[in-house]
């Protein structure tokens, strides 16, 4: 053996050693927590999701630790999601980890905890703990009470004990005095503690938090089941250690069929209707008690009853601050009024007493909180609420639907703090990461660091400035901003306020229980069209403005439940598949029908991420099932020439969004699940997608769209890159990009400037400096597709090492920035001049008020563009996936070990393009590898 030889063998070996057993680097995370509401909090509760870095080896939660300064913290620690695996594939690196603990700061403080992997570390120990010996009852002890609840009947609450004294108790022997009651039409009083035998289960446990899960159907008298089991009440309380607050999601469901709205709309006798739904809790006090609630104080007997009622009274068709409106009555005289309440109302005797309150009451109109001698109730759908507005008697709910509402019961043995409650509801303590942090890791998947600076563009300064803007865009979206340059900018919030008109519908009411949380659209309700939520949530990340993550928060939760249809048809061509774009809010129905194009779990899965909300994944799940369903029952996705319709609109090839949006969602499900039936799902609609884009053409882009044939090549921009990042198999990944490659030089190429455009009413990229300016139009001028754009033509730029590429990826990027809404409106504009372009809003020029769409896009557009830019800044090179599984990991650096000692491989080796393959090429792959640049 030659010394050549002898070196080249010690450095395999001493290189594959190192791999091995290099230990990763220590783990360090930053948690930022802000006091946003200038009020001190007390040991309050924190619930935040955390990414990982893909690190082998780092299976498990054992070695995690939070600490406030150099001290550990009591802290609890559960897996969202795994690197290549499934949540319980213990074997499989941490993927999402969601961290509970509670944090004390002072008014308008911000403090940072520290999440470490500093080895096993002992927490301080907490008085948290669960008994489930008695059959008949669950006891939680938080170390501040002891709560009883049922386990043989749905009546939630039997007993609450706070410091020695019941402030909470049922004593009688139906124990009927808690839980959920409903008033049906006709009359018929339906209630949770009727119902037998419910499901309790302790779904979470740990030294901070405990969450229990409740599901019970509702009953009358004789025990016989509301619409025969179909109608139930599920609630999740939590419990929070050394504290005497019940947090309380209760959702109503019915889950009976819904129907097909393009052919009849919902099936009648599925529709629940009803006059009220409250939830009691019972009280233990007597005598002379106080009230107190938002603007009110009093005393009274223990006879006495109070109740605080909010409505919502169509006065003023333009502004909603003249609409609303809530009484609170004594007896029954009138109290006080006002216009919004903050939900919550306390009650109390000399020994204790509790507050309840409801989040987003005002905003879930009809609303009401009412105490009586011995209960406090909260009033979901109070008796003089109705819905759809053309009703005037009964509220309306379909099969398929669920609403959902979120309480805190606070039992206290002291005077309430009214300014700390209404702090809670409105703005309750959240954490988060560095913004970099969620880029680093790739756990988030396709998305930007948020403080990107551009370096060696094809003009520095535009492209940084054009950044800054998109940012500062994502900010205004939620946080508003003062008229500019003469024109009126509306935001979410203003949006609502305004109540615009919308088409043949007249003004659009964006609150109200069935509409807040979702988003107009041309003429009428959208369901959060192209998942703006699911981005405005990525856009909070990027760049830490809370006013995203408050403003979008219930669009989630209005997606999870009344956006989501729960009710399994038989038609598997329409069953439990969200409703295209605009329908069921009880407007008319207009055809519209359940479409796989228009069904968006990405919002959900990045939910349930950052927050580790059930619903959330629940509804993600449920919404894949009924994908999985449609694509393998009314078609078969395994069998593409099936599928191709011809002209009908609702062929999958014909508008290949179906397909496409398709494999989005199942990419944001394998992320989240780790399950490979949605990848086998993603890659059985990718290969319809490639049948489609050869039968048809590239010049027809992904298909014979009806709609323009370049609106499915936009569509499927941001799910193609992904499904490249992200798919294992080698040849379809191939063929994507091949694809991908195809559709920049017969179809962008060919229409990128207006003066050689086809015409069609989907112009695939506009360059500002091709705009004819003497002849300003806003079909061929509008930019607002060019970040889908920018997006192909930077992903297939980098991979293919193509600097033409990039620079045009640049010019339509920045472009779209500048001037997303270029028409004749606003004369003609030098593109050099951008600086001086006004703050763009969310306000359309071409749908006066408040166009879901363009905002979806705008949220949306850039993210895969801006990832390639920062992947491009990081010096990530994609040459390091040397076999082609789209993930650079050992079976890579095994490869380019054995192209430095001669054994040919197929693929690129040499990393850093020097034109040998040596040991740096080999540092560069396992540095890639383990997750360093």
């Amino acid at each position: 053996m030659t010394l050549r030889i002898r070196v080249q063998v010690s450095l395999f070996f001493l290189v594959v050693w190192w791999s091995i057993t290099l230990p990763a680097a220590a783990l360090d995370v930053p948690l930022e927590v802000k006091e946003p509401s200038g009020v001190t909090r007390s040991a309050e509760p924190v619930t935040v999701g955390v990414p990982l870095p893909n690190t082998p080896g780092f299976t498990n939660t054992a070695s995690l630790a939070l600490y406030d300064g150099a001290t550990v913290i009591p802290a609890q620690f559960r897996v969202l999601s795994r690197w290549g695996g499934t949540v319980d594939a213990a074997d499989c690196p941490l993927r999402w980890v969601l961290v509970d603990f509670q944090a004390a700061l002072t008014a308008n403080e911000t403090r940072t905890y520290h999440l470490k992997d500093t080895g096993p570390v002992t927490a301080p120990a907490t008085s948290l703990t669960v008994d489930a010996s008695d059959p008949a009852v669950l006891l939680i002890d938080t170390g501040a009470m002891t709560v009883t609840l049922n386990r043989q009947r749905g009546n939630l609450i039997d007993r609450v004990v706070v410091n020695g004294q019941i402030v909470s108790d049922d004593p009688t022997t139906e124990r009927l005095r808690s839980g959920v009651q409903m008033v049906v039409e006709g009359g018929g009083v339906y209630r949770a503690g009727y119902a037998s035998n419910p499901e309790v289960v302790v779904e979470e446990q740990g030294p901070v938090r405990v969450t229990v899960r409740v599901v019970t159907n509702l009953a009358d008298s004789s025990g016989t089941s509301l619409r025969g089991g179909n109608v139930r009440v599920t609630h999740r309380l939590t419990f929070h250690a050394n504290s005497a607050e019940i947090g309380l999601r209760t959702w109503l469901e019915n889950n009976a069929t819904f129907g097909d709205p393009g052919n009849g709309g919902a099936i009648p006798e599925n529709i629940l209707y009803f006059d009220s739904m409250v939830m009691d809790v019972p009280l233990a006090i007597s005598g002379t008690r106080t009230v107190r609630t938002q603007g009110y104080e009093g005393t009274g007997a223990d006879t006495d009853t109070w109740r605080v009622y909010q409505a919502h009274q169509l006065t003023n068709l333009n502004d909603e601050s003249e609409n609303f409106t809530y009484t609170i009555m004594h007896n029954v005289g009138q109290a006080t009024t006002g216009t919004r309440h903050d939900g919550w109302i306390d009650v109390a005797d000399a020994n204790g007493g509790v507050t309840a309150g409801v989040r987003w009451f005002w905003q879930n109109y009809e609303k009401a909180l009412s105490v009586s001698q011995n209960t406090v109730s909260l009033e979901f759908w109070p008796h003089e609420g109705v819905y759809p507005p053309t009703r005037t008697d009964l509220y309306q709910v379909e099969g398929g639907r669920h609403k959902g509402y979120e309480a805190v019961l606070e039992f206290h043995s002291s005077a309430p703090n009214s300014a700390l409650m209404t702090a809670r509801l409105t703005r309750p303590l959240i954490a988060r990461a560095p913004s970099a942090w969620y880029f680093t890791t790739g756990a988030m998947g396709i998305t930007d660091p948020g403080d990107q600076v551009f370096s060696g563009t094809y003009d520095d300064s535009r492209m940084n400035t054009a950044y800054a803007r998109y940012n500062d865009l994502m900010r205004k979206r939620a946080d508003g901003i003062a008229p500019d340059g003469g024109r009126y900018v509306n935001n979410i919030a203003e949006a609502r306020e305004k109540r615009f008109v919308i088409g043949s519908y007249g003004t659009t009411d964006w609150y109200g229980w069935a509409h807040f949380g979702d988003c107009a659209w041309a003429d009428g309700y959208s369901s959060n069209h192209y998942d703006m939520p699911g981005f405005a949530l990525l856009h909070f990340l990027r760049t830490g403005d809370r006013a995203l993550f408050d403003q979008f928060e219930p669009h989630v939760r209005q997606a999870s439940e009344w956006g989501q249809i729960w009710g399994i048809d038989p038609n598997v061509c329409v069953a439990s598949i969200s409703f295209y774009e605009k329908v069921t809010h009880g407007l008319a129905v207009d055809g519209y029908r359940q479409a796989p194009s228009h069904n968006w779990i990405r919002r959900l899965v990045y939910y349930h991420w950052m927050t580790g909300d059930e619903m959330a994944k629940a509804a993600a799940i449920f919404n894949g099932e009924a994908l999985d369903r449609y694509w393998n029952g009314c078609f078969d996705v395994t069998n593409p020439a099936s599928m191709d319709l011809g002209a009908e609109q609702w062929s999958p090839l014909n508008e290949p969004r179906h397909l496409t949006w398709t494999i989005d969602n199942a990419l944001a499900l394998y992320d989240m699940t780790g399950e490979t039936r949605w990848m086998t799902l993603a890659e059985n609609c990718m290969r319809c997608v490639l049948y489609s884009y050869h039968k048809y053409g590239h010049a027809n882009g992904y298909g014979a769209s009806v709609l323009g044939r370049n609106l499915q090549t936009h569509y499927g921009a941001e799910p193609a890159v992904r499904f490249h990042q992200q798919s294992t198999n080698v040849s379809l990944r191939a063929d994507v990009l091949d694809m991908l490659r195809g559709i920049i030089t017969a179809t962008y190429d060919q229409d990128r400037s207006e003066s050689s455009g086809t015409g069609a009413a989907y112009y695939p990229a506009i360059l500002a400096d091709d705009w004819d300016w003497g002849r300003p139009n806003p079909e061929s001028n509008d930019t607002i597709f060019n970040g889908f754009a920018a997006s192909v033509y930077a992903y297939v730029g980098w991979l293919d090492h193509n600097s033409d590429y990039i620079r045009i990826a640049d010019k339509l990027w920045s472009d779209f920035v500048f001037y997303p809404e270029y028409s004749p409106i606003y004369p003609a504009r030098d593109y050099r001049n951008y600086a001086s372009w006004d703050t763009w809003g969310w306000a359309s020029s071409a749908y006066p008020g408040s166009d879901e769409k363009v905002f979806a896009r705008e949220t949306r557009e850039g993210i895969p563009y801006l990832w390639v830019r920062a992947e491009m800044a990081s010096g990530t090179s994609i040459d390091a996936d040397i076999d082609g599984s789209g993930h650079v990991d050992a079976t890579d650096v095994q490869l380019v070990i054995n192209a430095a000692l001669g054994i040919p491989i197929t693929g690129a080796s040499d990393i850093n393009h020097d034109g040998q393959t040596d040991a740096v090429d080999v540092q560069l792959v396992i540095n890639a590898a383990l997750g360093f640049v």
